[in-house]
């Protein structure tokens, strides 16, 4: 499956529910099933910057995909975190670094969303993007600490994201 097509079913789902206040709470009971973190997995090499809440992402890469994992000290940020992690789980590196997602836009919850934490989800879209990178070899130094560019689901410019280490 492809990102777009994950992206496409992932909409579908979401567009289920007539309000983005209900796709946000839906979002976060969806987070809430995900496996916790305990605090010694919490690594500061994994925080994403430029969000305001505090943001662990890593990634491992297993048969030429990757997969991600994340935790927020927010649950409806650990929610949106989710789905941006869920729009590229299984693709392939190169994949990762070219697409960039709308379904922010897609589902209508950039209107439900401040400046600053679209600001935090186009952070988080270019370190899945450096991640991705790094795992496969096409990435070998450290990126700048934040992304310079859009929003997610506007038309974003070109980005680097943090560096941070990947789960082995």
């Amino acid at each position: 499956m492809t990102v777009a097509d994950t992206e496409r079913a992932l909409v579908e789902e979401l567009m289920i529910l007539p309000d983005p206040q209900e796709r946000l709470a839906h979002l976060m009971r969806r987070a809430a099933r995900r496996p916790p973190w305990s605090t010694s997995q919490r690594s500061d090499s994994d925080l994403v910057p430029g969000c305001v809440s505090r943001v662990w992402l890593v990634g491992t890469l297993e048969n030429d995909r990757c997969h991600f994992q994340v935790a927020a000290d927010s649950p409806m940020v650990h929610g949106l975190m989710g789905l941006l992690c869920d729009v590229y789980e299984g693709a392939a590196p190169a994949e990762v670094m070219a697409v960039k997602t709308t379904i922010f836009t897609a589902t209508g919850l950039d209107r439900s969303l401040s400046p600053t934490r679209l600001a935090g989800l186009a952070q988080a879209q270019a370190r899945l993007a450096h991640l991705a990178g790094v795992m496969a070899g096409a990435i070998t130094e450290a990126a700048p600490e934040s992304v310079t560019g859009t929003a997610v689901g506007a038309q974003p410019a070109a980005a680097t994201s943090a560096a941070g280490r990947h789960a082995s």
